[in-house]
C-alpha cells in the first residue's frame, strides 16, 4: 500500500485541501483529504487525474499512471 498526496484531483471538489490517494499496485483503494500529517505519505504535489470506477480506478499525473511498486511515474 502506498499513500501519495497531491494538491488537487481533476474534477473533484476538495475545498482547497490537498488530497491523499491510497494505492495497491496501480489501483486506487481510497481517496481522502489531507487534513493533518500522515506518516509514510509521499508528497507529489500537482494535479492528479482519476480515471475509471470502482476497483478499476487509476490515478495519473501528467499522463503517467501512479504505481506503488516503483514509486516512479511510468
Amino acid at each position: 500500500m502506498l499513500r501519495v498526496a497531491v494538491n488537487r484531483i481533476k474534477n473533484v471538489e476538495s475545498g482547497g485541501v490537498p488530497q491523499v490517494i491510497v494505492l495497491e499496485g496501480d489501483t486506487i483503494i481510497d481517496i481522502h483529504p489531507l487534513r493533518q500529517e500522515e506518516p509514510f505519505t509521499v508528497w507529489l504535489g500537482g494535479m492528479a487525474d482519476v480515471v475509471g470506477t470502482g476497483s478499476e480506478r487509476r490515478a495519473y499525473i501528467e499522463g503517467n499512471v501512479l504505481d506503488e511498486k516503483n514509486l516512479t511515474l511510468r
